[in-house]
């Protein structure tokens, strides 16, 4: 279970990567991680999303192996959120013009 959790982890780090691209490619959004911005200025996109997805499996391993699944089961549940929420912005962007 803990491989297969820290893999959806992995999936949705790099969802999230991708949905933050997109939306700070365009201008019109902004970040309010400052981890996240700091990496993003200085490294080319495909590394950004990359390391966004590793960290994201590491800390779902991390969890497992420290408080058991059922605390990575909730950081897999929560990961869920970072995607939807920057796709919901994206799109509420582009419908404004």
């Amino acid at each position: 279970m803990g491989l297969t959790l820290a893999t959806i982890s992995l999936v949705l780090g790099a969802v999230d990567a991708v949905t933050t691209h997109i939306g700070l490619r365009g201008g019109r959004l902004a970040e309010s991680n400052p981890a996240a911005l700091w990496l993003y200025r200085r490294v080319p996109p495909p590394v950004f999303i990359v390391t966004f997805a590793l960290a994201s499996g590491i800390i779902s391993l991390a969890l497992f192996q420290l408080l058991g699944p059922e605390a990575q089961a909730g950081f897999v549940a929560v990961g869920v959120l970072p995607p939807l929420w920057n796709t919901w912005l994206i799109l509420r962007s582009r419908r404004r013009g």
